[in-house]
């Protein structure tokens, strides 16, 4: 199999979170190697991880966008973000915005917001460090 179809079969299931099954029908392969070609390009791009991530940029001091300048040292905005998780809970509920974001902040190795920076989010989220909400009065 051509790195093409690979880096295609990874992209494919990511994006769309097809089970083996259906990738099986749609590129025609075995199930063996469709997992054993996603699990390889999954682990090269960890290890570019270095080349591929990007530091989020704040927006500077004289800043003339007229969207962004009244947002000084924003980092950017967060939604329209949709994370497929498991949320262990008494109730089996589903997870909030806010829930989600304060799990992947705490995390060891999670989300880190570097200071004077913050996110703009929406009111599914609270106000906290680095985190900006709109007032809701």
């Amino acid at each position: 199999m051509d790195i093409d179809e690979q880096v295609a079969i990874f992209l494919h299931i990511i994006a769309h979170n097809d089970k083996n099954q259906v990738m099986i029908c749609r590129f025609h392969r075995s199930g063996d190697t469709i997992s054993r070609y996603v699990s390889r390009v999954c682990n090269v791009v960890i290890r570019l991880h270095s080349r591929f991530h990007k530091e989020p940029e704040p927006v500077p001091e004289n800043s003339t966008d007229h969207k962004w300048k009244w947002f000084k040292n924003c980092l950017g905005a967060l939604d329209r973000t949709h994370i497929k998780c498991l949320v262990p809970s008494e109730e089996n509920r589903s997870a909030v915005d806010g829930r989600v974001l304060r799990d992947a902040h705490h995390r060891p190795h999670g989300l880190k917001v570097s200071r004077p920076g913050y996110y703009l989010v929406d009111v599914g989220y609270t106000n906290g460090e680095g985190f900006l909400a709109p007032y809701s009065g």
